[in-house]
């Protein structure tokens, strides 16, 4: 069941993006989708609900909150959820829903790994500089 709402979501976004320009106002060539298998009747319904004031506000509510939710992520690796339930396997997050996989929310394992390396490597430089510095001030002071 879950699939076939994302299988219904998707058709709707896909006829929305090829066959709606938002900014334009209602005419009538935007009242007529060239796909066959869309029933006019409905079409005409769809173009008046997306072009009107309530739908375009929740789009901008939407997106304002994915653009909060994005910058202050709620799941991260290791977490009690994660120590408690066990690690994912099947390339999707449990309690999330089939949208995102663990991939997409946390980067892949090699990612975070490589992350973590360059993070040491960057403790170890900083401490390499230090070291020269005070060993070129021990130079020029003698």
């Amino acid at each position: 069941m879950k699939d076939l709402d994302q299988k219904w979501r998707s058709w709707k976004y896909d006829l929305r993006t090829k066959f709606f320009t938002p900014y334009q106002k209602v005419q009538q060539d935007s009242l007529a989708c060239s796909d066959t298998r869309v029933v006019e009747d409905q079409w005409k319904n769809l173009v008046q609900i997306w072009s009107s004031e309530e739908f375009k506000d929740n789009i901008r509510d939407i997106k304002l909150t994915q653009q909060s939710s994005i910058s202050s992520s709620i799941a991260s690796v290791g977490d009690a959820y994660e120590q408690v339930m066990g690690w994912d396997r099947t390339g999707r997050i449990r309690g999330i829903g089939t949208g995102p996989t663990p991939k997409s929310l946390w980067g892949s394992r090699s990612e975070q790994k490589l992350r973590q390396d360059n993070e040491s490597l960057k403790e170890k430089i900083d401490a390499l500089e230090e070291r020269m510095k005070k060993i070129e001030s021990r130079g020029n002071n003698k």
